[in-house]
């Protein structure tokens, strides 16, 4: 999962975003993705809590490409 947020953080161009949704359920690896996305100079934009009907709770990471990189 790394390398794919990495080659996208890399393709970006200033300003632009990435949206991942990961299951609740697993934290430990939406923290790993937390710390991937920050050492590619990705900025948090915000965080959403969604229920997914007949699946459960989704959280919503949204970042944004920082202008210094």
């Amino acid at each position: 999962m790394s390398q794919i947020l990495k080659n996208f953080a890399l393709s970006l161009k200033l300003n632009g975003r990435i949206i991942i949704r990961e299951s609740s359920a697993d934290l430990d690896k939406i923290r790993r993705l937390k710390q991937t996305a920050k050492s590619f100079d990705l900025v948090l934009k915000n965080n959403l809590i969604k229920d997914v009907p007949f699946l459960g709770n989704s959280i919503e990471i949204k970042y944004i490409k920082n202008g210094v990189s």
